[in-house]
């Protein structure tokens, strides 16, 4: 398992470098949009008979896991500040990574959207935890055969360990996962200054191919800091133009770009985003 890991994280630097060389997002100290950015806008408000700016201000303040526990279901601004560690578990369940097909595609996956994902917010994987506050990426692959034979065994190998940290509520959290029809889930540990230390993520690996890329996409994007609205089931019901319900729109990178340009801050209200927003938008004709 260990070695999978190591080979499969050496595939997703190399395309993460490749990417961050062809990828044309800029990331600015001030946000600046570009001409495509403002066609983007335009094509969304005209489209949607909504504002831009509520819009964003929504997704990036609206917080699903209150379904799942007591939580907020309106919170401050939550983004991650720098590169984090990536460890993932349960890609056995796709076969040996030299002979099976189905696991090279999940890795190749994982690595295309991390590699898009760096590009826009300037944030990577890293080989192994350069300083002691590096974040930790977790992305899981659950068993479901696994699981069922010995939940507790289960829950404390791959949900609660030492090395993941202790925590009765992502516990309770996963098990409500396990009951409800839900194909992926994501879990965030915040700082007490908003920032993302953690991101848990987890797939249920009996999916068909279909369903499986769009919750590698859809959870790992959602997992830096945009939710998907309580107005929508999931990122890919976005009011927006994408090609099959698995792939983002320019409407989804321009969201996470605007989250990791310098003028939104971790912790900040979404009165204040919203502010940001009009102000940042106001030259784009808005409705």
């Amino acid at each position: 398992m260990i070695l999978f890991v190591k080979e499969a994280l050496f595939k997703i630097f190399a395309s993460i470098s490749l990417l961050f060389s062809l990828f044309t997002f800029s990331i600015a100290d001030t946000l600046s949009l570009s001409p495509l950015d403002q066609t983007v806008i335009l094509d969304f408000e005209q489209r949607n008979h909504v504002p831009f700016s509520e819009f964003v201000s929504k997704v990036l303040h609206e917080k699903e896991i209150c379904i799942e526990i007591d939580a907020p279901c309106v919170d401050t601004i939550n983004k991650r500040n720098s590169d984090y560690l990536i460890l993932a578990k349960g890609l056995d369940t796709f076969g040996d990574f030299e002979d099976s097909e189905k696991r090279r595609e999940v890795v190749q996956e994982v690595s295309n959207v991390l590699a898009t994902i760096a590009s826009v917010t300037g944030l990577s994987p890293l080989k192994r935890a350069k300083a002691k506050d590096a974040g930790l990426f977790y992305l899981l692959f659950v068993d479901h055969l696994k699981f069922s034979k010995n939940p507790d065994e289960y829950l404390n190998q791959y949900i609660s360990s030492d090395a993941l940290g202790k925590s009765e509520i992502r516990k309770t959290a996963f098990l409500n996962f396990m009951k409800l029809d839900v194909n992926c889930l994501y879990w965030l540990g915040i700082s007490d200054e908003d920032l993302i230390i953690t991101s848990h993520i987890w797939i249920k690996s009996n999916l068909s191919d279909h369903d499986l890329k769009k919750c590698i996409t859809e959870e790992i994007y959602n997992s830096f800091g945009v939710d998907d609205g309580f107005d929508f089931g999931s990122i890919f019901d976005w009011p927006v133009e994408v090609h099959d319900g698995r792939e983002l729109s320019l409407v989804h990178w321009l969201v996470l770009k605007i989250l990791y340009s310098d003028l939104i801050s971790a912790g900040q209200a979404q009165s204040d985003t919203e502010q940001i927003l009009k102000e940042l938008l106001a030259d784009t004709n808005p409705i």
